[in-house]
């Protein structure tokens, strides 16, 4: 018995434990989703789930605790919502870090609240229901425009490197 032990053993000390092999593999992108109603967190979570890692808050105030907690690479944010609204919530976020994605999304499209989002310095408008597709893609652009080791206090360090030469090369 003793053989057959000492098998088990140099066999499982040859091959990497799971979270070895999860230690290996890249971070995937986080997305914080700020919305009053629990389902469109979760909704924006099935949809982006295959690429990225989301992040939910259900209030302004939250979603700004959870942005400075894990630093995503893109926000959607829902324009109306009780407290703070988007637009506040938008004007926050960019005291913080003025390169971040953010996405806003609303069930009222209205022209002026489009120009003032944009004024603000939201990377895009979206009204609800919105297209799958082109949320994604939105998401996806933003993440490929603005890397997260960009932002402030940013604890992605391969990407820091990668940041702080793009910048050098300019």
């Amino acid at each position: 018995m003793s053989g057959t032990s000492a098998g088990v053993n140099r066999k499982s000390e040859s091959q990497p434990s799971p979270s070895a092999k999860q230690a290996r593999l890249p971070a995937l992108p986080v997305v914080l989703a700020v919305d009053d109603e629990p389902h469109q967190i979760d909704t924006l979570r099935m949809i982006l789930k295959p690429g990225f890692r989301v992040v939910g808050a259900h209030s302004v105030d939250e979603g700004l605790e959870v942005f400075v907690r894990e630093r995503p690479d893109s926000v959607i944010l829902d324009v109306r919502m009780p407290g703070k609204d988007g637009l506040q919530g938008l004007k926050e976020l960019r005291e913080i870090d003025p390169l971040v994605s953010v996405i806003l999304l609303t069930a009222y499209a209205d022209l002026d609240l489009a120009r003032e989002a944009m004024r603000l310095g939201a990377s895009e408008f979206m009204t609800k229901p919105f297209d799958i597709f082109e949320l994604h893609r939105s998401v996806r652009k933003s993440e490929l425009a603005t890397p997260s080791s960009c932002h402030v206090g940013s604890s992605r360090s391969a990407r820091d490197v990668e940041c702080a030469s793009s910048v050098v090369e300019f």
